[in-house]
């Protein structure tokens, strides 16, 4: 029977390279982002949700929901990026439990779930075999931000202080990795922490 965790952790910890990485080896990973983007795109009820959210800017000359300005407005107005979060988790935590039931029941080997806020939950959305964090220093992990994207650092700050205090969370975890290291030393803990969680 297969077996599933989450791998969370804040913005650039990380996790789309360790999730690659994982893949590598013989994982399976499923991304948390990417079924918002699918929900975003395709559910009429979210579209109407979100324009009496955000105004008609909301969505671009294509008719999309325009990402960037969400982002923008949600981290300016935490109370909005509640609600964006109340509006798309329901639908992302149903499709990820459903694929959690199927795996368990079709697969052997392990099936990940990038999920960032996990721990930031009320309460656990479905159960799961055991939570990976991924974890660096705080200066790191607004370096690794502010050089991909167009954010100063100060708002990369107040972003990663809307996700939580992560230190914190720490001790939730079944396993936290250390991503503070090159590429090939990443790869190495990575696989190793592969083979031991197959046979845990």
């Amino acid at each position: 029977m297969g077996r599933t965790w989450v791998l969370t952790g804040p913005m650039g910890c990380g996790k789309s390279t360790v999730a690659k990485m994982l893949t590598e080896c013989g994982a399976a990973c499923l991304d948390a982002d990417a079924l918002s983007n699918r929900v975003l795109a395709r559910h009429e009820d979210v579209h109407r949700e979100l324009a009496d959210m955000f105004g008609s800017e909301v969505f671009g000359d294509d008719g999309r929901p325009r990402r960037d300005y969400i982002g923008d407005m949600v981290f300016k107005q935490p109370q909005l990026l509640s609600d964006l979060e109340a509006l798309l988790h329901p639908y992302v935590f149903e499709e990820m439990r459903e694929a959690t039931g199927d795996w368990h029941a079709r697969n052997h080997g392990l099936l990940f779930l990038e999920v960032v806020l996990w721990f930031q939950q009320r309460a656990e959305p479905f159960p799961v075999d055991g939570v990976l964090m991924l974890w660096a220093p705080h200066d790191v992990l607004i370096e690794r931000v502010t050089r991909r994207s167009k954010l100063s650092e100060s708002q990369v700050a107040a972003r990663l202080a809307a996700q939580g205090n992560w230190d914190d969370l720490n001790s939730r975890a079944d396993r936290v990795l250390n991503t503070d290291c090159d590429l090939d030393t990443l790869r190495q803990h990575v696989r190793t922490l592969y083979r031991i969680m197959r046979v845990d």
